[in-house]
């Protein structure tokens, strides 16, 4: 009389196998290899897609950085609000500015915001990166 509740939608990648049916006789296809999950990406105006992993493995060499979140506002605006570890630690915008330059362009805007928690969007797991665009 239960019944087990399954997630569709869980923003996995994966590769789909070549096999055509299962050994078992299932008509389903087959997975190869999941590959992880699905993540925002950086979208340009010329129609290029930017890995986020430019941005954030730049980001986390940041000494003091405890928590950080990327809003890609529009092609040419960012916010980026950062949570740091202590008062001592001080994270300059300059540095976060001259990040997401070199990672993005030199043409982006950046506004830094400074925060006391940063919180996922209600009911999504936390993204570093959120991309507007649509």
């Amino acid at each position: 009389k239960g019944m087990p509740f399954i997630r569709y939608a869980t923003g996995d990648v994966g590769i789909p196998s070549q096999i055509g049916k299962c050994p078992c006789g299932r008509s389903l296809r087959l997975l190869k290899k999941v590959e992880g999950r699905r993540v925002d990406c950086i979208k340009l105006k010329s129609g290029q897609i930017i890995s986020p992993y430019r941005v954030t493995c730049a980001m986390e060499k940041l000494n003091g950085l405890a928590n950080y979140q990327i809003i890609q506002e529009d092609y040419h605006q960012f916010t980026v609000k950062i949570k740091t570890e202590k008062e001592s630690n001080i994270v300059k915008d300059r540095d976060i500015t001259r990040i997401m330059h070199s990672a993005i362009g030199p043409n982006v805007k950046v506004c830094v915001q400074k925060e006391d928690q940063i919180f996922p969007v209600t009911g999504r797991k936390f993204g570093l990166i959120k991309c507007k665009i649509k």
